[in-house]
């Protein structure tokens, strides 16, 4: 109900605004032409000759129809402002969206999965239990701990990630505390090098970007066995900006297949989060050698004016 009448309340100025555009377009012009024939016939041309009458009223006129193309071109400056804001707003809505998506399926892909492996491994630790075998039952309490130690960095990381405030403090500023946490929680060293620029982007960019740093540093600390990581974000001079995401772990030997479900949504959410800012997403990965995740969208679109 808040959504439609705030949806409502940007409307109606904007029609009020074409509505007097519409008219200011029918109205004015007969008037100038109006205000032209006056001036001509009834006040230039018994004082001044025909020519020079002529003359003066053009230049009454034009000045006339200069103010008009002034005050018209006002009003369509104030609508596209407020069109541009709507948009921006439709946009933050959609990430917002988008977000909450994300997150739901985060929890059914890991959090869920998780806890059935949980449940499965507790009716063992019973079974085992009640036939007497100490030993085995044991070594699956073990497994149960390293799977809890699990779900707790998840929840820790996943609790860490909604928590972005790039809308108060700014990407850098941002993505900066978000690695900070991140570091301190996962013991890998995270050094990030940001060009200013990247704060003047529009605030859907800004956050899209920051879930794309969020879903490829997830990925090193589940699969990479890295000890460090650097994260990029800089303009190239072909007009773009570049996010990458660089690691020194074990790298892959080929990329991840559609029978690695976990790595292979984590890799496709990142693509479709890129193409939906115009630009592109690439990964670069050998053995032994660690793995690029790089994303560049273009900057002249994405940059405010």
């Amino acid at each position: 109900m808040a959504r439609a009448e705030m949806g409502a309340e940007t409307i109606d100025p904007i029609r009020r605004r074409l509505l007097y555009l519409r008219w200011s377009m029918t109205f004015v012009p007969a008037l100038v032409v109006f205000v032209y024939e006056t001036i001509r016939h009834d006040i230039l041309e018994p004082i001044l000759h025909l020519s020079y009458g002529n003359l003066l009223a053009g230049l009454v006129t034009l000045c006339v129809a200069y103010g008009f193309s002034r005050a018209i071109f006002g009003i369509v400056d104030r609508l596209y402002a407020q069109l541009l804001a709507g948009v921006q707003e439709a946009a933050i809505l959609q990430a917002t969206i988008d977000e909450r998506e994300r997150l739901s399926r985060e929890l059914h892909d890991g959090f869920a999965q998780l806890v059935s492996t949980l449940l499965t491994r507790l009716d063992i630790v019973a079974e085992l239990v009640g036939a007497g075998r100490r030993t085995e039952a044991l070594t699956e309490v073990a497994r149960l701990r390293a799977l809890t130690d699990e779900l707790y960095i998840e929840i820790r990381e996943t609790i860490s990630g909604l928590r972005s405030d790039v809308q108060q403090k700014g990407f850098v500023r941002a993505l900066r505390d978000y690695l900070e946490r991140f570091e301190e929680l996962h013991g890998l060293r995270v050094t990030l090098q940001a060009d200013p620029i990247a704060d003047v982007l529009p605030l859907p960019t800004a956050v899209t970007l920051f879930r794309i740093a969020q879903e490829a540093l997830s990925n090193v600390r589940k699969h990479a066995e890295a000890s460090r990581v650097l994260v990029r974000v800089t303009p190239s001079a072909s007009g773009r900006l570049a996010l990458t995401i660089s690691d020194d772990g074990r790298g892959l030997a080929q990329l991840p297949t559609a029978d690695q479900p976990n790595r292979t949504q984590g890799l496709a959410v990142m693509r479709e989060r890129a193409e939906c800012l115009g630009g592109t997403f690439r990964i670069e990965s050998e053995p032994g050698r660690g793995t690029i995740v790089t994303v560049e969208i273009p900057l002249d679109r994405q940059t405010k004016e």
